[in-house]
């Protein structure tokens, strides 16, 4: 079933995909919730990644954290990237690019964030170990219906996934989203996807943006 569920999965991606959503969260949504942690003297961030296909978002997201915190290690930051399928998750956790997938990112992100692959690894670019320590990959069905996890996310991220559900088992999946978002938490949704008719709790923020 699981072999099966690999070849049929979609997993189109690449870094900064959608870029308004990492606009918005370098903006707007990152330096409010940074704001406030620091006021309660809290150094706690949760993020997920929910269907993180071959991990150029959750590594996305952990370089827009980077960027604006500086010093990450003296914060605790986990970023939760699942997906379905175990063969995008094995490529997502090696962090290993084809140049030709990473065209878009600057020099200095590129020199920070990426370094040169070796030998037979020439033609790609590794993800360096700053990026991966904030993340953890698991396998999660997104269908079922209890997560296997109680925490709650300042951000979720969960693009152009819902797509291929019907609309009862979104509605279901969006319920799930908000209770396990912090209070003033974000959901992003793919620029294809709407909660429109979902029946939902979360306040609309701009396309594509909503809060709880």
């Amino acid at each position: 079933m699981v072999m099966m569920l690999d070849c049929i999965s979609t997993n189109l991606t690449e870094f900064f995909r959608e870029p308004a959503h990492f606009d918005f969260l370098s903006k707007k949504a990152l330096p409010a919730l940074l704001e406030n942690k620091r006021k309660l003297k809290e150094k706690k961030i949760r993020i997920w990644s929910a269907g993180c296909s071959t991990g150029e978002e959750p590594y996305t997201l952990s370089i827009v954290l980077s960027e604006h915190i500086g010093e990450t290690r003296e914060w605790d930051i986990k970023i939760l990237a699942t997906d379905l399928s175990t063969r995008v998750l094995k490529k997502a956790m090696q962090g290993l690019y084809l140049k030709n997938l990473i065209k878009g990112i600057s020099p200095q992100t590129l020199n920070t964030h990426f370094k040169k692959g070796a030998d037979r690894f020439n033609d790609y670019y590794q993800i360096k170990d700053h990026l991966k320590n904030m993340i953890v990959f698991r396998r999660l069905n997104l269908t079922h219906e209890v997560f296997p996890f109680k925490g709650h996310f300042d951000f979720i991220f969960c693009r152009n996934v819902m797509i291929y559900f019907d609309k009862k088992t979104q509605a279901e999946l969006v319920s799930k989203f908000y209770r396990h978002l912090t209070h003033d938490g974000y959901l992003f949704i793919g620029h294809s996807e709407s909660l429109a008719g979902t029946n939902n709790k979360f306040r609309y923020v701009q396309p594509t943006i909503y809060q709880k």
